[in-house]
């Protein structure tokens, strides 16, 4: 088995490898050696490799002229030792667990009765061997029967941070605009609808320059931290604020008295964390018990945790059209580029489309009704497209945007050109969490749009939905989708086997 790792300034190749006995047939231990010596030829030069495992052979205490030997070996040499310095010499490796002198103890990895032998080797290359500080068995302590564990600690740098690489544009705190809606609001003022791209991009410029300002922005490239922000109530905030300045008050002035009234400020504080956190989670009890909305709880909470569980944070490199691993990120950009360009334009077999006669006659203008309408569909907390123009804002009831957005929409209609903003989108890749998170075709592709195009879009599918009659067994219609059946015929299921009823479902 060989496990790559890849940062930014080194490739390590970690070779697990487990050789034949020495009773096995010679064809066997021949092919084991080849494979072992072709994959460690493929192996660049400009990379680091540590081969370790079970070699089952005897390299012997003394050097004797190999160059791959420390010097500090156990026991006598056989014809299998031979090939292991032979291997190691020939891809100029050194035997790392015969470089440390050490007790007999700690080199003997295999005890059979009074049989004691050193079967189990780390290699690492010439150039290399400073990486490793330290190689021995640890005595008493058996991975598997007669098996001592080899440990070998190295000293590997870690990847520098790659701050501005990493980082993304920042972002604007719409999460903020419940707090200020009427100061942002206020200090917005719209464009007359004139020329297209002219009129969205002076209305974006007002809106996001306003909005920074206000809201302030995100400092991107931080590292994520759940943070429970349940638990930093009003009254937590003030209990805790004030244990604080009264234990700075004590540094100050340690006296008796001071002392006393911080002892008070802390018990206080730590009443009110246990408070919220006993409310917090009776609510959280009251949910799963819910009839409805409680099994699902239950598996988002789940989730939630298997997440947290995880140690991977991102995963940035990706593989070439050849299958070779790509860890530079402009390279990697380029890739995902290529890869999204040509899904996005392939095109597969299909029955030929039908072509209708087009409906002619005038385009009825769009009204403000319908732009309200559109603003109410719109779900709050989305993320944002490459303009950051939230739809929090447009749906706001302390200014009339539908007027001005009805307008230009109605611009759009008549001379049939969007802003060249809406036509751009920011594509994030989210792995499906199955297969080789380096394999791009593992991932699924989330486009984040423009806001306000997407209210333009629903007034055109509202107006498309009036005049089209769309058949049951057309797409996916509420209470008559494959997925609610199925999740019917699961609980039925499982009543039948809990010995519950049966539910009546036809499929």
């Amino acid at each position: 088995m060989k496990v790559v790792a890849t940062t930014a300034e080194q490739r390590l190749h970690f070779f697990s490898a487990y050789a034949p006995q020495t009773g096995c047939c010679e064809q066997v231990i021949n092919d084991f050696w080849m494979l072992l010596d072709e994959k460690t030829a493929e192996v660049p030069m400009e990379d680091t490799i540590v081969a370790a495992g079970d070699l089952n052979g005897h390299v012997g205490a003394a050097k004797d002229g190999y160059r791959c030997h420390g010097g500090f070996g156990y026991g006598t040499r056989n014809d299998d030792g031979e090939r292991i310095l032979e291997y190691a010499d020939s891809h100029d490796l050194v035997i790392m667990n015969t470089k440390f002198r050490k007790r007999p103890s700690h080199l003997v990895s295999f005890y059979s009765g009074n049989a004691q032998t050193q079967i189990g080797f780390v290699l690492a290359r010439h150039r290399d061997q400073k990486l490793v500080t330290d190689a021995k068995a640890i005595p008493y302590e058996a991975v598997a029967t007669q098996h001592r564990p080899l440990i070998c600690t190295m000293k590997i740098m870690p990847p520098k941070r790659m701050h501005d690489e990493r980082c993304g544009p920042a972002r604007i705190k719409w999460w903020r605009l419940k707090e200020k809606e009427g100061s942002v609001t206020s200090r917005i003022k719209l464009p007359p609808v004139t020329i297209i791209d002219e009129t969205w991009e002076n209305a974006t410029r007002a809106i996001v320059e306003v909005a920074r300002s206000e809201l302030g922005t995100t400092k991107p490239g931080r590292r994520k931290i759940d943070r429970q922000t349940w638990l930093w109530t009003d009254e937590v905030k003030i209990k805790v604020r004030e244990k604080k300045r009264l234990y700075h008050v004590f540094l100050g002035d340690k006296t008796v008295d001071n002392w006393r009234q911080y002892l008070i400020a802390k018990k206080a504080a730590k009443k009110a964390v246990a408070a919220t956190k006993a409310a917090h989670y009776d609510n959280i009890s009251k949910q799963l018990d819910a009839k409805d909305g409680g099994e699902r709880l239950i598996y988002r909470l789940a989730r939630s945790r298997q997440r947290q569980t995880e140690d991977v944070e991102k995963f940035y490199g990706v593989n070439d059209e050849h299958g070779q691993l790509i860890t530079d990120r402009k390279k990697a950009t380029k890739r995902w580029c290529d890869y999204f360009e040509k899904i996005s334009t392939e095109e597969f077999s299909h029955p030929p489309i039908p072509q209708l006669p087009p409906t002619c006659g005038p385009v009825q203008p769009i009204t403000v009704e319908e732009t309200m309408a559109a603003l109410k569909r719109m779900k709050p907390g989305k993320a944002t497209g490459p303009d950051d123009v939230a739809a929090e804002l447009w749906k706001s009831r302390h200014w009339n945007s539908a007027e001005w957005l009805t307008a230009f929409f109605n611009k759009v209609v008549e001379e049939k050109k969007t802003p060249v903003d809406w036509q751009r989108s920011t594509t994030i890749p989210i792995w499906k969490r199955k297969g080789n998170p380096a394999d791009c075709a593992n991932y699924r592709p989330i486009r984040l749009l423009s806001h306000s195009m997407k209210i333009f879009e629903r007034i055109i599918d509202r107006r498309i939905r009036d005049i089209i009659r769309v058949s049951t067994n057309q797409g996916r219609h509420h209470g008559l989708c494959y997925t609610q059946m199925t999740s019917c015929w699961h609980q039925n299921e499982k009543r039948t086997f809990s010995g519950g009823r049966r539910l009546g479902v036809n499929v």
